[in-house]
């Protein structure tokens, strides 16, 4: 998983959500961004605290890394 996200561009369809969490200026203006979005709240949260941490979408990859690391270890678990 890591490898193909370190080698996986960034597409079209990505980018909102990330570009979305990123300019919000606090979590009221990203869940009025987001209300037609067709992504859990959840995953526009995790984004915003993402792009707090690191500015560069690189941030995305790591989340989504790190939220697929947990789901596996929890069915393995």
């Amino acid at each position: 998983l890591a490898w193909s996200l370190r080698n996986h561009e960034t597409w079209r369809d990505e980018l909102p959500y990330w570009m979305s969490a990123r300019v919000s200026q606090d979590l009221q203006q990203l869940w009025e961004d987001r209300r037609y979005d067709a992504h859990p709240p959840l995953w526009s949260f995790l984004l915003f605290l993402a792009s707090r941490i690191y500015r560069d979408v690189v941030a995305m990859k790591v989340t989504h890394f790190l939220v697929a690391t947990f789901a596996a270890s929890l069915f393995v678990f």
